[in-house]
């Protein structure tokens, strides 16, 4: 059974890290264990992976829901991304016009 892991952003050892807080689940704490980039943190008694997407939708295949505790941290969910430089999203009474310079 799936269950629900908080996330937030923090700074470890000079990275930008995700922390994990989740109930004691061992399936999940042995999917976390098995990901080459994700680590224990003594100091911190958590779990922690990279600051990025990849991790979030990683969490999302692990967990049945994620929690954003920050801000940051919630510039990661699914949905988000930035546009790039040449894309403009114009918003107006809950419509939007999507420009693109690309042809």
């Amino acid at each position: 059974m799936k269950s629900k892991v908080s996330v937030s952003k923090i700074e470890h050892k000079g990275e930008n890290r995700l922390k994990l807080k989740f109930a004691y689940n061992a399936s999940a704490g042995n999917a976390i264990n098995k990901l080459a980039f994700s680590a224990w943190s003594e100091t911190l008694k958590s779990w922690q992976m990279p600051f990025n997407k990849d991790s979030v939708k990683v969490l999302g295949e692990i967990f049945s829901e994620i929690e954003f505790e920050d801000e940051a941290s919630a510039m990661m969910a699914p949905g988000e991304e930035k546009n790039n430089k040449d894309e403009v999203l114009i918003w107006e009474d809950f419509d939007y016009l999507y420009v693109s310079n690309k042809l």
